[in-house]
């Protein structure tokens, strides 16, 4: 789903676009290939003709500075993208923007092909040419920044039928958000976010769609590529690959409360749209997680949280997706989840938060 633009940004804020720093303040910008990351390589793809190219309100601008925050992203070490178009083209298009950056460009792996791929098509290459590497799958709009570092490759080489999907947040310029796509595109993107646990924090549907699939290659030889012949862009897509990899023996958590996915999209459409692949009453349901294995140095397990509080049942109905559980914790003494949940009707997940320290009360404990 596209987002919607913002305007009038420069009247309130001015944001220091000379270094494009995501929530540590670990600099995603200038020349970092010789910086120590995961490891990872991220496998996409993208689309473009000569006569695409010179529409500046196309998706396009948006997918070449999206690609090309991905390739200055120390955790990548090389960008692979199957492409629809001449790979000489993409070369020339991606350039301008990694002047600062040009040993960025060299982790770009080009494949051009005829037609749009589909998900056996990007899983087929990543078994032929990514063995023995950890694969971040993602559509081509999908920007990463240090929180990558969260992730523990060592665990999904030792357990290759663990993966992630992780759903995307909105890039809109707040001082929780990345401020990148401002610095790229100039405007403010306000896409929604499908990072959520329910309509508690913004989407009653979270845990049913996520545009990134992480995974150890090859993949488990039970997965039946036969299974995966759709294109991305489809109603439902995800949850149709989700479902097939499910059945070749995968596991998946989502770690998207911890590992920042950015959606750059307030622009047109790359594809025609097309019909839904799945119904909602079959959705895989992979909400988001807090105790999620594959990560490392994140903050205290639940079992931890809450040591000064009392925790809780919750009942809230509607508020929470699937198969999302939590509890509250409330202060000593106190009965706190009518007056928690008032707060919460009034001014949202500020008023009542997820606890992330070991101190806190009167917050939530996502058990997900």
């Amino acid at each position: 789903q596209r987002g919607t633009r913002q305007k009038g940004l420069a009247s309130q804020v001015s944001p220091d676009c000379s270094v494009v720093a995501g929530h540590s303040g670990v600099q995603i910008g200038g020349d970092q290939t010789d910086q120590t990351g995961i490891g990872a390589v991220l496998l996409t793809s993208l689309f473009f003709s000569d006569a695409s190219l010179p529409d500046p309100n196309s998706h396009h601008p948006e997918l070449f500075a999206a690609v090309s925050h991905n390739l200055m992203n120390p955790h990548f070490t090389e960008v692979h993208i199957i492409l629809q178009g001449p790979c000489t083209q993409l070369t020339t298009q991606l350039t301008p923007a990694l002047v600062a950056a040009p040993l960025a460009l060299s982790k770009l792996k080009c494949t051009e092909v005829g037609a749009q791929p589909t998900y056996a098509d990007f899983f087929a290459y990543g078994n032929q040419h990514l063995q023995d590497r950890l694969v971040l799958l993602a559509n081509t709009d999908v920007v990463f920044d240090e929180t990558l570092g969260f992730i523990d490759a060592a665990h999904f080489k030792g357990n290759r039928s663990h993966g992630f999907v992780i759903s995307v947040k909105t890039p809109a310029f707040t001082k929780m958000s990345s401020k990148a796509y401002y610095c790229a595109m100039g405007r403010v993107c306000d896409t929604p976010t499908r990072c959520a646990l329910g309509k508690y924090d913004g989407w009653k549907a979270g845990g049913t769609s996520w545009d990134v699939f992480v995974y150890w290659a090859p993949l488990p030889p039970a997965v039946n590529l036969a299974k995966l012949q759709h294109v991305m862009n489809l109603d439902g897509a995800e949850q149709l690959a989700g479902n097939a990899l499910v059945a070749g023996g995968m596991q998946f958590r989502n770690p998207c409360k911890w590992i920042n996915a950015f959606h750059w999209h307030c622009s047109a459409q790359m594809h025609a749209s097309r019909r839904t692949v799945i119904k909602q009453r079959n959705a895989l349901h992979v909400p988001p997680c807090w105790d999620c294995d594959g990560l490392r140095g994140v903050g205290p397990p639940t079992r931890d949280l809450c040591k000064s509080g009392n925790l809780t049942s919750v009942n809230q109905k509607g508020l929470f997706a699937g198969s999302v559980t939590v509890k509250l914790c409330c202060k000593p003494g106190s009965a706190c989840e009518a007056q928690l949940f008032n707060a919460w009707r009034r001014g949202g997940t500020s008023a009542l938060p997820l606890c992330g320290e070991v101190e806190d009360t009167q917050c939530l404990i996502n058990l997900s």
